[in-house]
């Protein structure tokens, strides 16, 4: 999940830009000519050596300041996860020495950029997940045993075409089977399944936090992303629910417990066509609150811009203008790194003073902190409901052990990290189901994708991080509860989730 995705490397345009520096260079040199030449030469090195491919694990290559493709886990990315790249590879080590391994890739965007909803503390969490399922299931004796790659498109997913040719690259070599993480919640993220599920030798996928509606078998309609990408997409599932969960849930808890914040509630919407998770967010809110919406306000922006602070001032006067008695409840159709720029825009409403604004949406605003909704003596009082994609009280003591006994607890609740670890075991959980326990059968890619359907019964079920779940006949996850997280005076309140009928 983050904002619209460049579709173009920046390699070309920061080379041309060190060859205009070193030009700049020379001319700017007055001293003699064989030293001004050395010096020239040795700065021309040191700017050519960031972009060295060596500077990257095996399997990749600098593209501007990303390390990008296919990698066993070598240390290559941001320094602050070298760690847990470390523990990948030693791992990966010891499986490819005992030979009876099948390989899972991790596709997402391992970094990040200004301006992307992927941060480091996410990208760490993944890593983590995935390393918590392949300790815990190789360490189990479970067969086949998982061999984990890192497959990095790009904090932008830009390097998309790339990595999904060197993925369909390690089919036979690595033994690979199966692709999880697939993106996030974006066209490029729909562009790179439909062309994994392509090809002589297709490869099952497993979502892990693109939750747009449409990201699965079934597959987007065209009303939403054009009829040349939308349809099905073979064997795409994933393991966390959808924006359309989401905002079901939201109306349900709304009309149960708060109808007050229903008489009157108002839309706004990112216009980024890129980014489905927003799309389908903004779809779900005009459906499903269409009888009590007074009104709807777009943006497009960047975050730290002043476009986008100024964007959003103009959307507070609307919900709030001067004589207002009770403000509408929003309904923000965005992403959470925009989010905190709202926020501070409604604070500042001094004529809605002591009164309280109401800001719904999806649960992207995990990363938003609860102390953006502390008191508020100049302005309006902020209240934020989402649902999270999982209750982390429902861990179980199976993934709570095995987590914190190679990362302690800072990590324990991220939600990224927790589906990620549920994306490597739904994998290796439906091998198992092909091969019957063999130590010797690898299951095929084709094989694997079909058995991930077959876990549609309570009888019959995954076994995750927070429970147990189920997929359907569209590739939707079903059954894990989302809880609803209130943050009022800088507090976070959870409502677990309620029982489902038929469900484990």
């Amino acid at each position: 999940m983050q904002r619209a995705p460049a579709d173009k490397p920046r390699i070309i345009t920061e080379v041309g830009e060190r060859r205009e520096a070193f030009r700049r260079l020379i001319r700017r040199l007055t001293i003699g000519g064989a030293v001004a030449v050395a010096v020239a030469l040795a700065a021309w090195q040191i700017v050519m050596a960031v972009t060295s491919p060596d500077s990257c694990g095996t399997g990749m290559v600098i593209q501007g300041t990303e390390c990008i493709g296919v990698t066993d886990g070598s240390p290559g990315f941001d320094p602050s996860l070298a760690m847990v790249e470390s523990k990948i590879t030693a791992e990966n080590g010891t499986m490819q020495s005992a030979g009876d391994f099948v390989s899972v890739a991790l596709l997402t965007p391992l970094t990040t950029d200004p301006g992307s909803d992927v941060t480091l503390a996410r990208i760490r969490a993944e890593l983590e997940g995935a390393y918590t399922a392949q300790q815990y299931l190789n360490g189990q004796g479970f067969r086949p045993r998982i061999r984990l790659l890192l497959a990095n498109e790009g904090g932008q997913e830009q390097a998309w075409r790339q990595v999904v040719r060197d993925l369909q690259s390690e089919i036979a070599s690595q033994h690979l089977v199966a692709v999880i993480g697939v993106g996030l919640s974006t066209i490029p993220t729909l562009q790179t399944a439909k062309a994994l599920a392509a090809g002589p030798d297709p490869l099952p996928m497993i979502g892990t936090v693109d939750t747009a509606d449409g990201l699965n078998s079934k597959g987007p309609p065209a009303s939403l992303v054009g009829s040349a990408l939308s349809g099905p997409i073979q064997d795409l599932t994933r393991v966390e629910p959808s924006t359309g969960d989401e905002v079901a849930l939201l109306r349900a808890y709304l009309t149960n417990h708060s109808p007050r914040l229903l008489r009157h509630v108002m839309l706004v919407y990112d216009t980024n066509s890129q980014d489905l998770y927003t799309a389908t967010l903004g779809d779900g809110f005009r459906s499903q609150f269409a009888a009590n919406l007074i009104g709807t306000e777009r943006y497009v922006g960047t975050p730290g811009t002043t476009a986008i602070a100024n964007e959003f001032n103009a959307i507070a006067g609307e919900v709030c203008p001067p004589g207002t008695a009770n403000p509408p409840t929003i309904l923000y159709a965005g992403r959470q790194s925009l989010l905190p720029t709202l926020i501070d825009q409604l604070r500042g409403l001094s004529m809605c003073l002591r009164r309280t604004i109401t800001i719904v949406t999806g649960a992207d605003a995990e990363a938003l902190p609860a102390s953006a909704t502390s008191p508020n003596p100049a302005g309006p009082q902020i209240s934020v409901v989402y649902p999270n994609l999982v209750d982390p009280a429902l861990l179980t003591t199976a993934y709570k052990d095995a987590f914190t006994g190679l990362f302690g607890t800072a990590d324990l609740d991220a939600s990224w990290g927790i589906m990620t670890y549920d994306g490597v075991i739904a994998a290796e959980q439906a091998a198992r189901a092909v091969v019957g326990g063999s130590a010797t059968v690898l299951p095929t890619p084709a094989e694997l994708g079909s058995a991930l359907f077959d876990f549609n019964m309570p009888t019959h079920a995954l076994d995750g991080a927070a429970g147990n779940f189920l997929i359907s006949s569209d590739g939707d996850e079903q059954c894990q509860g989302l809880p609803i997280i209130i943050y009022r005076n800088g507090t976070a309140t959870t409502i677990p989730p309620s029982p489902q009928p038929g469900c484990p």
